[in-house]
């Protein structure tokens, strides 16, 4: 799939964004209409200094002396507006980057972080029913769907990066080429006084089989840079679960003389 990663720049601040086409399949970082990018360009300034002046005893009690380049800086965002109106963006507090140009390291940074999704896959987690492995023609089949919040920690570029990978929205496919919408609710495990109810993720097969169930389970992000405050990355992640199988039964009833005592080869015996 090809890409163009487009950064938003302004008065030093970037946002990452992407014009994407539609992905091809799942286990990819896509930018496909649904969710909104962030709206937020981000930046940071350096902490101890007045200008291009810095205060000596601030300097000697914050030093950033892991690498070279070392800076403690305090990030700072904007709305995407020109010229940017500057907050300061609360986070952990102040952190320190590792670079002779920050700047440029910013734009650097950013542009590995989409391909840093293909080199540590997330795991969509799995899919599962109520009741099941079995359920009856035309009752109401619970699904839902356990996937978690996942932390990747990495180096890029000499600087630690932490990526937060939450899932966000979900699309449930029943197996009998029928499939949910886009939707934010993963479902939730009944008590079992209430399986056959109708629940937001629940599902009625008409046709009795054998089917196989997986969700496609879309996934936001976010970074931090060398433990600094966490920025969202725009666009989202597309993984799918594993197929989990359900049997469709139908049930019979016939009058019977004897019960199964009786006669342990009659009916429903």
């Amino acid at each position: 799939m090809e890409s163009t990663e487009d950064f938003d720049w302004g008065k030093n601040g970037i946002g990452v964004g992407g014009n994407w086409g539609e992905p091809s399949g799942t286990d990819v970082w896509t930018d496909e209409p649904a969710l909104l990018n962030d709206a937020y360009i981000y930046s940071y300034d350096p902490v101890c200094f007045e200008g291009d002046v810095g205060n000596l005893p601030c300097l000697n009690a914050n030093s950033c002396d892991e690498g070279p380049g070392g800076q403690y800086v305090r990030w700072k965002r904007s709305i995407r507006i020109d010229p940017p109106v500057w907050e300061t963006f609360v986070g952990d507090g102040p952190s320190c980057v590792y670079s002779e140009n920050p700047q440029e390291l910013l734009e650097e940074i950013t542009s590995l972080l989409l391909s840093e999704f293909q080199e540590h896959p997330v795991n969509a987690g799995k899919v599962a029913t109520q009741p099941g492995p079995h359920t009856m023609r035309g009752a109401e089949t619970n699904i839902f769907v356990d996937s978690k919040e996942q932390v990747i920690d990495t180096v890029l570029l000499g600087q630690d990066v932490r990526i937060v990978a939450t899932p966000s929205e979900y699309v449930l496919h029943y197996g009998d080429g029928d499939q949910s919408q886009l939707t934010y609710d993963a479902g939730a495990l009944l008590p079992d006084p209430r399986i056959g109810e109708k629940t937001a993720t629940s599902h009625v097969y008409t046709v009795t089989g054998n089917y196989q169930i997986h969700a496609t389970v879309y996934f936001t992000a976010a970074y931090s840079l060398n433990g600094g405050p966490l920025i969202p990355i725009d666009g989202r992640g597309v993984f799918d679960t594993p197929a989990e199988a359900i049997s469709v039964w139908k049930s019979d009833s016939h009058n019977v003389a004897d019960d199964c005592l009786q006669n342990p080869a009659g009916f429903g015996c």
